[in-house]
């Protein structure tokens, strides 16, 4: 399969929402949506005074100092920037369907900024990234097994380019979808839950395969794996590790504030403590998710021996970086290249795709 020739062209009407949206001087009134878990709202927050935040169900009135709004309480001809990473779409829509013509999304707004002050993963450098590595691209396009991965991973480039959000239309935010998909066969299940959080994802394993033989759940916050011992504590045969993984055994600050986003970091503002998961679990794994922030190549490595001797079936977080999506593929198919990949997507935005890695039906 080859790309269609990609590119960001800049559209009048939104050029212009982000002139007077940065201007000073504009006296229009001026409001976000999205208290974003990432900072895109603060960072514009930076670069121009707004009237406040808007939002139907927030339980609080005000946030980083300025008051929060619902809909029904600003005026029809304010310019609103939607900055919601997950149901841009559906805020979009929204607000138009009340009444309100002046909105833009965060994407669009970044790309017609060209703001060095401002932020956004995968958006900032992905054009420049498929450029340089197009053949990757295509070399893992083609080799996804199914119609729908391939569609998908075509959407996701062009708007990872263009930020038209017309091209999110048809998705959605499916979070209990997330890492089983309807082609996934459970039974009996010894499951890695690597970035396991607060143990939502092994309930839904749960919930999927009642019969599960062992549950790993890694977690190196101590607070999050507070959490998940609490939620998961009706259930038998789970193991619950405070450890994030690598590829070997490390201390690392993590910065622990940003909920299931929370992540490795110079700055962060705990210490964590890291390992392969080839030095952690020595029984046979039949599935292994993956959603790391960012470590996933790492963890991978530290799982080599794993992979190579159970031949596990795969969910594996491919959003974090501007080369996860073809870089992660040729890891894995390194080790061992008897497996059959898929792409799903799981919100309106760039954030939760993931890339399915199936053994294949000999071998099962």
């Amino acid at each position: 399969m080859s790309f269609n020739q990609f590119r960001f062209v800049p559209n009048e009407k939104h050029q212009a929402f982000v002139s007077d949206f940065l201007n000073p001087e504009c006296t229009k009134k001026k409001y976000i949506m999205g208290m974003s878990r990432d900072g895109y709202a603060l960072d514009v927050c930076q670069l121009v005074e707004i009237d406040g935040f808007v939002d139907d169900f927030s339980s609080i009135g005000s946030y980083a100092g300025k008051p929060i709004f619902t809909s029904a309480h600003i005026s029809k001809d304010s310019m609103i920037l939607v900055c919601s990473t997950v149901r841009t779409v559906t805020a979009n829509n929204a607000l138009k369907a009340r009444g309100f013509a002046n909105v833009l999304d965060y994407p669009s707004f970044f790309l017609h900024a060209n703001n060095a002050k401002l932020r956004l993963r995968i958006f900032d450098g992905f054009a420049k990234e498929f450029e340089m590595n197009r053949d990757q691209f295509e070399w893992v396009c083609n080799l996804l097994c199914d119609a729908k991965s391939q569609e998908i991973f075509n959407t996701l480039v062009e708007y990872r380019i263009t930020a038209d959000i017309g091209l999110m239309a048809d998705y959605s935010y499916i979070p209990n979808e997330q890492y089983f998909p309807d082609f996934l066969e459970l039974d009996k299940e010894v499951f890695m839950d690597i970035g396991g959080y607060d143990g939502q994802t092994s309930l839904e394993l749960i919930k999927r395969c009642a019969n599960y033989a062992a549950i790993y759940l890694f977690e190196p916050s101590e607070s999050n794996l507070v959490k998940a011992k609490d939620n998961l504590s009706g259930f038998s045969n789970i193991h619950f590790i405070n450890r994030g993984l690598s590829d070997k055994p490390a201390e690392l600050k993590f910065n622990s504030n940003e909920g299931s986003a929370s992540r490795i970091s110079e700055s962060g503002d705990v210490t964590i403590y890291v390992d392969a998961l080839d030095n952690l679990v020595t029984e046979k794994t039949t599935f292994l998710k993956m959603d790391i922030e960012g470590a996933e190549s790492l963890a991978i490595e530290g799982a080599r021996r794993h992979i190579l001797n159970d031949h596990p079936k795969m969910a594996i977080a491919v959003y974090h970086k501007l080369d996860d999506f073809w870089k992660i593929p040729k890891q894995i198919l390194s080790i061992r290249d008897d497996y059959d990949l898929h792409l799903r997507h799981y919100t309106e935005g760039t954030d939760e795709t993931v890339m399915y890695f199936i053994p294949h039906k000999s071998e099962r």
